[in-house]
C-alpha cells in the first residue's frame, strides 16, 4: 500500500517518536501474544510520554527557580537547601552534591 500523499511530509515525526521510543526503551517486545504486545507497546509509548513530560518539567523548574530541590540565588547564599531522601528522586533531578 502508498502512503497518504496529503501526510507524506509528516511521517518523519512518527519515525523520529519510533527511533526514539526503540533507543531509549529497547527495540524488542517480549510479549508472545497479540493482546500482550499490544500492551507492552501501549507502555513503553505512556512510559516514553512520561520521560519527555518530566525532562520538560525539570528544565520549566529549573529556568524558573521554582524546585525547592535545586538550589537558588536566594537560597544557596543563606546556605539553603531542602534535604532530599536519598533515592527518592530520578538520577537526573537529585540535587548536585556541594562543592567544597
Amino acid at each position: 500500500k502508498h502512503f497518504p500523499a496529503e501526510f507524506y511530509g509528516q511521517r518523519w515525526q512518527i519515525e523520529c517518536v519510533f527511533s526514539m521510543l526503540k533507543r531509549l526503551l529497547d527495540s524488542r517486545v517480549h510479549a508472545r501474544t497479540r493482546h500482550a504486545i499490544d500492551r507492552e507497546i501501549h507502555l513503553k509509548a505512556i512510559t516514553l510520554n512520561l520521560m519527555i513530560l518530566a525532562l520538560l518539567l525539570h528544565a520549566l523548574l529549573n529556568r524558573a527557580s521554582l524546585s525547592p530541590f535545586l538550589p537558588t540565588p536566594s537560597n544557596a547564599r543563606a546556605g539553603k537547601q531542602l534535604d532530599v531522601p536519598e533515592g527518592s528522586m530520578p538520577p537526573r533531578v537529585r540535587p548536585r552534591a556541594k562543592r567544597p
